[in-house]
């Protein structure tokens, strides 16, 4: 889906609760040189760090909670698919568009759990769409 975005490789991009995803691993592959993954696990950062190496020094990595972070630049592509279901109220919620809205010149690609699946993942509540 990224690729069909046709983005400069000097896009910046944000991968938004990326954790231990390996997106950024496809990412460095493709060519991409701006990308962000933040989260709010210093441990799930560190296994991704590990994992890449000394590619892992090409990323900027962010140790925050998703509702407090206040980006200090403008992102061409918003990816999320592990955060946006887990606010669970409306102002959380509203907070986290407002963010996008103010700092994604692009493309936001978000995931979210279905209204058919469990009420809770890691053992928190999600909010289910339909």
């Amino acid at each position: 889906m990224i690729q069909s975005f046709h983005l400069n490789k000097t896009a910046k991009i944000i991968d938004a609760r990326g954790g231990d995803s390996r997106l950024v691993d496809h990412l460095l592959e493709a060519g991409f040189i701006n990308i962000t993954v933040l989260d709010i696990s210093g441990k799930a950062l560190e296994n991704a760090q590990k994992r890449l190496g000394a590619k892992a020094m090409l990323v900027t990595w962010i140790i925050c909670d998703i509702t407090e972070f206040i980006p200090d630049t403008n992102y061409d592509m918003w990816h999320d698919r592990a955060a946006f279901h887990f606010l669970t109220t409306a102002e959380q919620t509203e907070k986290y568009v407002q963010t996008m809205r103010k700092h994604v010149l692009g493309y936001v690609v978000i995931s979210t759990f279905f209204e058919s699946e469990p009420p809770k993942c890691s053992g928190l509540d999600v909010k289910r769409y339909n």
